[in-house]
């Protein structure tokens, strides 16, 4: 692969594996995500890093995008607003029992996806726009 020439087969493996599809056309959105949620119990501690460091990058944007759209935001993604929430509640609890050895990364994807929580239950009592954010 391009990758592996590129940076060497290390590198692709830990690429790979944070990969949730790499056929075409994809499957199903939800089926998709069962599959990667369950093949982290299995990956490397290599590749839960790099795969939490990932998830917490996307977590912040999604809170960051969230307080400008407010519940416009969901219509970005396949899961919609239920699908989105139970893939990262589900990827925090996957996290806690695979292989991540960093206790400080999922530390903060549990304090992101709290706070995204907290928006999205107190969503008709103020816009998103208007609450204060956090620790992110």
């Amino acid at each position: 692969s391009r990758i592996a020439d590129e940076f060497g087969e290390e590198v692709a493996a830990i690429v790979a594996g944070c990969t949730d599809a790499d056929v075409m056309p994809k499957p199903p959105w939800r089926a998709r995500k069962e599959v990667y949620i369950a093949h982290l119990a299995h990956a490397s501690e290599s590749i839960c890093l790099v795969s939490a460091a990932d998830k917490l990058h996307n977590l912040r944007s999604i809170v960051s995008d969230y307080q400008m759209l407010g519940e416009e935001l969901w219509g970005r993604f396949n899961g919609k607003r239920e699908g989105t929430l139970w893939y990262y509640q589900q990827l925090v609890d996957a996290f806690r029992s695979s292989a991540l050895a960093k206790p400080r990364i999922l530390q903060e994807l549990e304090a992101v996806l709290a706070v995204l929580m907290g928006m999205v239950g107190t969503v008709s009592h103020q816009s998103a726009a208007t609450k204060p954010l956090s620790r992110i």
